[in-house]
């Protein structure tokens, strides 16, 4: 089956979190995703994906999961923070994907307290339960 192993670490000098998921056995044309859930449901979340697409190319996608909506959309701005994606790679049957997230206090982050279709925006200092999810991708987008 396939498994799923997500750390994080907190960098004081640049107030940022590097984010490491590293996918075992994800199929290709598949999908592993990280969501942060103020509420533990993955209704309202931030949602992290890692796409491993056919022609072996590998990706990484910031959305959300607004209320109300049965897939993610892209994460519009003002979601909170910078979100840059920093590696992929697949060696071995395992899919490695970095990103980090950063700049919460820039003009990236200018609706501090106003939701985002129902999210409010992602801080460094907020309680979020995780939740991950692996599925089949669609084919109608990269």
């Amino acid at each position: 089956g396939v498994g799923v192993n997500v750390t994080w670490s907190y960098s004081n000098k640049n107030e940022s979190t590097l984010v490491t998921m590293v996918v075992k056995n994800l199929e290709n044309q598949h999908w592993a995703a990280l969501g942060l859930s103020i509420t533990g449901k993955m209704a309202e979340t931030h949602v992290f994906v890692v796409q491993y697409f056919a022609d072996n190319t590998i990706d990484i996608k910031r959305m959300i999961n607004p209320h109300k909506h049965d897939r993610p959309i892209d994460a519009p701005p003002g979601s909170g923070g910078l979100f840059t994606v920093v590696g992929t790679k697949l060696e071995n049957n395992l899919i490695t994907g970095q990103f980090e997230l950063s700049n919460f206090t820039d003009s990236t982050f200018s609706r501090p307290q106003q939701e985002i279709n129902d999210i409010l925006p992602l801080n460094q200092t907020g309680l979020y339960h995780p939740l991950v999810a692996t599925g089949r991708l669609d084919g109608t987008s990269k």
